[in-house]
């Protein structure tokens, strides 16, 4: 029931902010980044790195976009633990703030994780994410972003028999397209 609540309220999320989209297209964006393990994945995991894949919708005459994006998350183990991977599928709502040359933005959504630690079978997941960026306006539509977020996947580790969430802060740069 937890995972049905979570994504209805991300499907929600989408079609509310895709509704204020003009037809100007999705713009591509790519960025690649930090990944700092939390909580207890900080316990049995390094610092790691990631890469993503996203589509940036937003009307030129609202500061609401939407962003689903794709993922992949790495992360060294610490002693016997094996490494760790989680690809990741958002939706993400962003708010664009006023800025003159330089704009901060909130993004935030919901997503599905599968998560796999070497040696050990997958765990599919939901998740939420949240997080704060600036993106700076380069030459015609391209810009560059740097951003960090805050994830929190449900239930996205087993350790011996018993469930871990995993909470990491990827740190990103990115350009879109």
């Amino acid at each position: 029931m937890r995972n049905l609540l979570f994504l209805l309220t991300a499907l929600a999320l989408g079609g509310a902010a895709s509704s204020t989209l003009e037809a100007q297209g999705p713009r591509l964006g790519l960025a690649a980044g930090a990944n700092i393990p939390t909580s207890t994945l900080e316990e049995t995991h390094d610092v790691g790195y990631h890469g993503a894949i996203s589509l940036n919708m937003r009307s030129a005459t609202s500061p609401f976009g939407f962003r689903p994006e794709g993922a992949w998350y790495q992360f060294g183990g610490e002693g016997t633990i094996g490494n760790l991977r989680s690809l990741a599928l958002t939706g993400n709502v962003t708010i664009d703030m006023p800025g003159q040359g330089v704009r901060p933005y909130l993004i935030g959504g919901a997503g599905y994780y599968n998560t796999k630690v070497e040696d050990v079978d997958a765990d599919n997941s939901l998740g939420l994410n949240a997080g704060v960026g600036l993106r700076f306006g380069m030459s015609g539509r391209t810009s560059a972003f740097l951003e960090a977020r805050f994830h929190h996947v449900i239930d996205g580790i087993q350790r011996g028999g018993e469930d871990r969430n995993a909470q990491f802060v990827p740190i990103s740069f990115g350009l879109i397209f």
